[in-house]
């Protein structure tokens, strides 16, 4: 499925996350809860715990470092916290524990500028 159909899926969601619940509205990436690859929380680059997500997105492997639930199954990927951890869930398999915690504060830090 293409990158732009896929946000186009996300925002549908999003509309009608809005017509049940117009007082939370979503700004964000929308994800179901089954596209979770992994979860965790660090503290060893920052001073304090850093929560996040790894989940698909097409064929790239994604992580986001500030989320919320959003209701009906779904998980809101705050804009700017998420990024590109790698291009394949085969190269996903070879990255350590450290690498994906330093991946979430970078993603931490770049949504936080």
């Amino acid at each position: 499925m293409s990158h732009k159909k896929k946000a186009h899926q996300n925002q549908k969601k999003a509309d009608s996350l809005t017509v049940n619940n117009p007082s939370s509205v979503p700004s964000g990436n929308l994800i179901h809860q089954s596209g979770i690859i992994a979860r965790g929380g660090s503290s060893k680059y920052s001073t304090h715990p850093i929560s996040y997500i790894v989940y698909c997105e097409g064929q790239r492997v994604m992580i986001c470092s500030d989320f919320k639930t959003a209701g009906n199954g779904m998980i809101c990927c705050t804009y700017g916290y998420d990024s590109t951890l790698c291009n394949s869930l085969a190269e996903y398999k070879n990255i350590t524990k450290e690498e994906i915690e330093r991946a979430a504060y970078n993603a931490w830090m770049t949504g936080a500028r």
